[in-house]
């Protein structure tokens, strides 16, 4: 197959630039090419050209309907997923811990050196104190 610039003066027929994927049809001998000398065009025979149409005719048939379907399907899943994903967001907003700044829980385990806390009263004994409190404060006013 001949490889022809742009520009250039050729017979009449079918040429396709493959770095671009463009075909050109030319209508009468002696027309130029579409494009610069950067552009390399090759002569396709009418032969070739004529038994690529059904078959590429046939080929898009046949995706078409495959093709449709899955853009359907796609739009539906994400129309899908935005409701459920909405729904999600809320379960898991309500169900996260709440956020105590300064507190980090990255071992889960206490340093060794460290001594435990001491423990607190048990809180009948604080509720047990802070009533004899209010009674002593009822007692003192007139």
């Amino acid at each position: 197959m001949a490889s022809f610039p742009g520009g250039t003066a050729v017979k009449r027929g079918y040429y396709i630039d493959g770095r671009q994927f463009e075909f050109a049809t030319v209508e009468r001998d002696g027309e130029a090419l579409p494009g610069g000398p950067d552009r390399h065009w090759i002569h396709l025979p009418v032969i070739a050209v004529v038994a690529a149409a059904p078959a590429l005719g046939s080929l898009f048939v046949l995706t078409l309907p495959a093709i449709t379907l899955g853009l359907a399907a796609y739009a539906i899943a994400r129309k899908v997923a935005l409701v459920l994903g909405a729904g999600a967001r809320e379960v898991a907003a309500t169900l996260s811990p709440e956020l105590r700044p300064g507190e980090a829980h990255l071992t889960g385990k206490p340093n060794a050196g460290e001594a435990a806390p001491p423990a607190a009263p048990p809180p009948d004994a604080k509720l047990d104190a802070l009533e004899k409190d209010i009674e002593q404060a009822r007692k003192r006013q007139p």
